[in-house]
């Protein structure tokens, strides 16, 4: 890289003529991207040059420079933490005006995968996924292989950061070895570093300590000081992580000096929060402590949502560690507030992979079922009028054969309205008392709703553990949700993994009390099996009835929410 400055360099003194602004800014641009791995001021002070030579909108022919210029200085204003000035640059450059990248284009997807950077730095996984995932289609279609890397690598650290490790993994081992394969040293240095954080994320130490290793021995051949710094980070949690906790305090100390906080403070912070809770497990709190308020400042500032949490833990572990227990309780708190916006995000997430391929199964089973009970329901019916006619025929003689044949038709009636499995009503029964229900709602001018609750990844449940306890799953979560419900609620089964409750006089607030109150009594009550109990959770659409609506709407509204929560990560209740 050092060299590569040193021969753009000359490249850009050449490039002083008239007509040569567009080769100019290319120039730029590749310099402002070697130096965002090297020194983020140098990005911005080159990106700077390179702009103040435009006078106004450039001619169409420089534009596509321009444009990407842009965008790399905008990428190195928010990696170095000036988030005001990259936010109002990032703004202009994605407005529908002559001054923006045209949809499609290169300049766009490098505008795009900046924007996607910066919202996987700050939590915001699925506005995130859409810029990086749009941004490497558009640069895949146009064959661009060394953007498209790039932009590969990005979305791949996204996925380390959401946690979908089995995807960064595989992405970083193709780009890793698609570098070596190219003799690419710097790039494979890079890649390197990146497999070892994965790995560290998935626990698999010794392979995270032997990927950094090897990245860091790229360095030292490169002359790489800053990617030393960079290598020591993963390469302390290895060590930490194996046993030998001086041997990783030593090596983190060593990063700090290699890392200049200048340069890139971003990664000079990130490995100043792993020295601090190095110092936290060798219980030197006193240090620990001062070195998490020297870094208190820069990282609340930069706005990264995973940065602050472990900031939060860090500090929380110092202050409890010198006996200081109230301080330490609301950094505890801080933390665990932090902890679970995180995790509802990454929750988001999983809808945002899922994208809209989720489609509810309607299978040739139900159908069966409906049929089977329409020929009961006849049979019902004949029974009945068998029944009543030998009760008028032979009253004084058949007395004790016509009681029979009640309980008969009795028995019949509950099967006709009953779910085999679990016992509860059945599709046609809970959706008659949802027509009773809207029809006293339309009546009395009241309230009412509907809940379509589905039992979250049921398929996986059956695959793994086999029908009988997926049979098991069923009929112990119709139990559980019953038991959730108000008095006078009704709850069946539609078929499958999937139930419905209908709820008499219930605005939405009540039925969003009555869903979460259904969500959390199967999140708090396992199956117990042989095995150990079985958690599952589920998934919950709240539709409330409006005056005109029919049960159909109100099913398929119901429907749209649970498919709303799905996408939502599961285990949620919306509306």
């Amino acid at each position: 890289p050092l060299r590569s400055l040193d021969a753009l360099q000359l490249l850009r003194e050449r490039s002083t003529g008239v007509g040569q602004l567009g080769q100019r800014w290319r120039i730029d641009e590749v310099a402002c991207r070697v130096h965002s791995d090297l020194d983020n001021s140098q990005a911005i002070a080159v990106a700077d040059a390179g702009l103040a030579l435009a006078t106004g909108l450039p001619a169409a022919a420089d534009r596509p420079a321009w444009w990407r210029l842009r965008a790399c200085r905008v990428g190195a204003l928010l990696q170095a933490g000036q988030r005001a000035q990259g936010e109002a640059e990032l703004g202009e450059l994605l407005e529908t005006t002559p001054e923006a990248p045209p949809a499609g284009s290169a300049a766009w997807a490098m505008v795009r995968l900046e924007r996607g950077v910066d919202r996987t730095r700050r939590s915001d996984p699925v506005g995130a996924q859409e810029d990086l995932v749009s941004a490497c289609e558009v640069l895949r279609q146009l064959q661009d292989r060394r953007d498209l890397e790039l932009c590969l690598g990005q979305l791949a650290n996204h996925y380390r950061r959401i946690g979908d490790t089995d995807e960064a993994l595989r992405l970083f081992v193709e780009l890793l070895g698609n570098a070596t394969r190219r003799g690419e040293h710097y790039d494979a240095s890079i890649h390197a570093y990146n497999l070892a954080t994965v790995q560290a994320a998935r626990g698999q130490w010794a392979e995270s300590l032997t990927s950094a290793r090897a990245a860091e021995q790229a360095s030292i051949r490169l002359n790489d000081r800053l990617g030393q710094g960079y290598a020591g980070r993963p390469i302390a949690s290895a060590l930490a992580r194996t046993g030998h906790l001086p041997q990783a305090l030593a090596r983190i100390e060593l990063a700090l000096r290699q890392i200049d906080r200048e340069a890139d403070g971003r990664e000079h912070e990130a490995a100043g929060l792993l020295h601090a809770e190095l110092l936290n497990e060798s219980a030197r709190h006193a240090e620990a402590l001062a070195r998490i308020e020297d870094l208190r400042q820069p990282i609340l500032q930069r706005g990264e949502q995973t940065m602050q949490q472990q900031w939060h833990q860090a500090h929380a572990v110092a202050l409890a560690g010198l006996g200081r227990w109230r301080d330490a309780y609301e950094a505890r708190t801080h933390a665990e507030r932090s902890a679970a916006e995180m995790h509802q995000r990454r929750l988001s997430e999983q809808a945002a992979r899922m994208g809209k391929q989720f489609l509810r199964a309607r299978d040739a089973q139900e159908m069966s079922v409906l049929r089977e009970l329409a020929d009961r329901e006849r049979q019902l019916r004949q029974t009945q009028a068998v029944a009543l006619a030998l009760f008028g025929l032979l009253l004084s003689g058949l007395v004790v054969l016509a009681l029979r044949k009640i309980r008969q038709v009795r028995r019949l009636q509950q099967l006709a309205t009953t779910d085999e499995l679990t016992g509860l009503l059945n599709r046609r029964a809970v959706l008659d008392h949802a027509l009773q229900a809207v029809a006293q709602a339309e009546r009395k001018a009241q309230s009412m709703a509907l809940l379509m609750v589905d039992i979250d990844h049921f398929k996986r449940i059956n695959d793994e553990h086999g029908h009988p306890v997926g049979d098991a799953v069923l009929q112990h979560a119709g139990q559980v949700l019953q038991s959730a419900l108000r008095a006078g609620d009704h709850l069946g089964r539609l078929g499958g993994e999937e139930f419905v409750a209908v709820l008499s006089d219930a605005d939405e607030k009540d039925a969003r009390r009555v869903a979460e109150r259904m969500r959390q009594a199967i999140l708090d009550s396992p199956l117990p099996a042989d095995g150990g109990p079985l958690l599952f959770t589920t998934s919950v659409g709240v539709a409330t009835w409006q005056p005109g609506d029919t049960v159909q709407q109100l099913v398929e509204r119901s429907d749209a929410a649970l498919y709303r929560a799905k996408r939502a990560g599961r285990n949620v209740v919306a509306g």
